[in-house]
């Protein structure tokens, strides 16, 4: 089990990063997940933007 902590700027910044390495790390992460609890539906909002990124593939 992990637990990943992040403010929605740095989390911005990290999915920027990853994209332009085109590795997608963090959000295959994100996308992949199990969440255990979700009582303001920002793990949902973040798994659909990680979904998002990577079924849009890398930038050219």
């Amino acid at each position: 089990m992990e637990f990943f902590a992040h403010t929605a700027d740095g989390l911005a910044e990290i999915f920027t990063a990853d994209a332009a390495s085109r590795r997608g790390v963090m959000q295959g992460m994100d996308a992949c997940g199990v969440v255990l609890a979700d009582a303001h539906g920002h793990a949902e909002r973040i798994q659909a933007l990680a979904v998002a990124d990577l079924l849009a593939g890398p930038h050219p």
